[in-house]
């Protein structure tokens, strides 16, 4: 149901090798997009070289199965220091979230101080600013936050 659905996701054929399975993911996301222009898809790609190629074919979201190794290994390092379920609290199967949210109009105009604080009430941790194409993780307190901008936040 492509012409209805509003959103797919495109997981890796784990019984080809990387290169071909990347191949055969953006062949099909690319027939996804041709069939429905606005479908919003999600597509696992294997290798670093194809990330441009599956952004190229339409991609909304590329899930990098290369680095998920990498969080593997990070975890295992930081167990070394008693840090692993830190780390491990970043997980969004830990039940926290990332989340990128549009400014409320009451944090139109406050510093990321101001807004770090209001947020903390509602138990969320501001992180970070987009604005534009330009993202600003911890920014100084006094980044004055504008109508226009997105919020960086981690909550649960």
């Amino acid at each position: 149901n492509i012409l209805e659905a509003d959103a797919a996701i495109i997981t890796a054929d784990q019984y080809k090798n990387e290169h071909e399975a990347d191949m055969y993911s953006i062949l099909v996301l690319l027939t996804l997009k041709g069939m429905n222009p606005n479908l919003y898809c999600v597509i696992e790609i294997l290798t670093e070289l194809q990330t441009k190629n599956a952004g190229r074919a339409g991609a909304d979201e590329i899930i990098k199965s290369y680095k998920l190794t990498s969080h593997f290994i990070m975890n295992s390092y930081l167990a070394k220091n008693g840090l692993s379920k830190f780390y491990s609290e970043l997980n969004p199967a830990s039940g926290n979230l990332f989340k990128v949210l549009p400014v409320t109009e009451n944090l139109i105009g406050k510093t990321f101080k101001e807004a770090s604080h209001e947020l903390l009430e509602n138990e969320s941790i501001l992180i970070g600013i987009k604005r534009g194409e330009e993202t600003k993780v911890n920014p100084p307190l006094s980044y004055e936050i504008r109508a226009l901008d997105a919020l960086i936040i981690f909550t649960h």
